[in-house]
């Protein structure tokens, strides 16, 4: 589950699930509503690979990752087929749709992630982003 929260010049992303390999499918889902509404004209699939110290830093390199898809290929992110998720890597086919104008794709950058486990087991995460475009 996730909310998107607008504010001036930042869009907020809450997303929680029930574990983290959910938790990061969700963020994709997140990030591709605060992405871009249209759609493109080539379904493609990016394979990508990702190292970082621990798990926050992962979630912002995957976040970083899934903006920089979308500034240099048109790249909106559909869904993920996770091959490999721990502490400090992943490794992940996303699947989603090329060709979408420039004009069309929010300029994002990630600000900063907060992420923790809740009581129950589930996962939840914080991440803001700064937009050039309102």
């Amino acid at each position: 589950m996730y909310n998107t929260v607008e504010h001036a010049a930042m869009v907020e992303l809450l997303v929680e699930d029930v574990d983290i390999d959910a938790l990061f499918a969700e963020t994709l889902l997140a990030l591709r509503d605060a992405l871009s509404d249209a759609n493109g004209e080539t379904a493609v699939t990016h394979e990508v690979s990702l190292r970082s110290g621990d798990l926050s830093g992962l979630l912002v390199e995957w976040v970083n990752e899934l903006i920089r898809l979308a500034e240099e290929d048109g790249f909106v992110p559909e869904r993920i087929d996770k091959e490999w998720l721990d502490e400090t890597s992943l490794r992940a086919r996303v699947a989603g749709e090329r060709g979408v104008p420039p004009a069309e794709i929010r300029d994002l950058s990630c600000r900063s992630v907060g992420l923790h486990q809740l009581d129950d087991g589930a996962w939840a995460a914080r991440i803001k982003l700064d937009t050039a475009r309102g």
